[in-house]
């Protein structure tokens, strides 16, 4: 009876002890994206609103978001094939050709978006706890969003577009 108690004291010990362990990871990671955002907000660094929401959802998902290949590659991946969409459709003289690349890009099927238009997400199986509905990222990986997500990918997107115009 004794070693079971003290088994269950170790155990506990443990527990709570690991418990304590991941709630000072969380913290290290959201005061890691704050500094870094208000660095952004006192010059210190270039301000980006892309790696701002990076970095917000990166916390989020417990440091399970890598800023290269789950954020910038997927983003340049698309400008860049609407950029080839507009030189083969010759829309390059129209002033709206970067919206009417974004638009067959988000809304029609094409190889750049892997034959999966972008959809907006319409479930109501979320709770209002659970805010991954909401990424960016989450969008990026599902071609389905809310009108937080969508805007912002397609906003990414063109400004990215922008830069490899120019």
């Amino acid at each position: 009876m004794r070693k079971n108690i003290i088994l269950l004291i170790l155990c506990f010990v443990v527990f709570v002890s690991d418990l304590r362990a991941q709630q000072v990871q969380i913290k290290q990671r959201f005061e890691s994206a704050y500094k870094e955002i208000i660095d952004m907000l006192e010059g210190k660094e270039p301000l980006s609103i892309k790696r701002s929401v990076f970095l917000a959802e990166w916390a989020y998902l417990d440091g399970n978001l890598d800023y290269e290949s789950d954020f910038c590659q997927p983003i340049r991946k698309g400008a860049d094939y609407m950029k080839r969409m507009i030189v083969a459709n010759r829309w390059e003289n129209y002033k709206t050709a970067k919206q009417i690349a974004l638009c067959n890009y988000f809304f029609y099927p094409c190889s750049g978006n892997g034959q999966n238009p972008f959809r907006y997400d319409f479930s109501k199986e979320y709770s209002e706890e659970d805010w991954q509905h909401q990424l960016v990222s989450r969008t990026l990986k599902t071609h389905k969003g809310q009108c937080h997500s969508l805007p912002g990918l397609s906003s990414y997107m063109q400004k990215n577009l922008e830069q490899r115009l120019i």
